[in-house]
């Protein structure tokens, strides 16, 4: 064999090693590619539920505060509870939507089980709500303040925490 042929298989082998590791780089590359696309799409969908719960926990902070006013008005000035409760139901309305888009988002049972709780929470604060409205209507207001104070605030305070744990399931996911 002479010297001129080695080099020239050296070289070729050589060559087609470095081709293959290009295209094995290429193909790597497509991979990581794709899934960064993939965990950046995930990413986003965590990102959009957490914020879509800050929504309505925000809608039901601002409800609860229109339900104090309601309740701590000294005097019974009915236009201006009508719009305040105009506004509570409108943010009632947001919240809704809020949790129905996140039910139609959720991924996993346990997900699910999470929204179950709020939906639980949020129809016990609720119905203790329209309790503390009705006692207001009937000119009983001392009773819809002892009420609020022994009854809806501690279901508020477990809405609140039902939201909470939502939205730390949703920051665990995303780490």
């Amino acid at each position: 064999m002479n010297r001129a042929s080695v080099g020239l298989k050296v070289s070729i082998a050589f060559a087609f090693l470095i081709l293959l590791l290009m295209g094995i780089g290429l193909l790597e590359f497509g991979r990581v590619s794709r899934i960064s696309t993939d965990l950046n799409e995930i990413l986003g969908r965590r990102l959009a539920k957490i914020g879509t719960a800050h929504d309505a926990v925000f809608f039901a902070n601002l409800s609860f505060g229109i339900t104090t006013k309601v309740l701590l008005l000294s005097h019974r000035d009915t236009e201006t509870m009508d719009a305040l409760l105009a506004q509570r139901a409108t943010n009632t309305a947001r919240i809704s939507d809020d949790q129905r888009k996140l039910q139609t988002a959720a991924d996993s049972d346990q997900e699910r089980a999470l929204l179950a709780n709020i939906d639980v929470a949020r129809v016990q604060a609720s119905a203790s709500i329209q309790r503390l409205l009705q006692l207001l209507k009937d000119q009983r207001p001392d009773d819809a303040r002892q009420a609020m104070l022994t009854i809806t605030m501690p279901l508020l305070a477990d809405y609140h925490d039902a939201w909470n744990t939502f939205i730390q399931f949703q920051v665990d996911q995303m780490g």
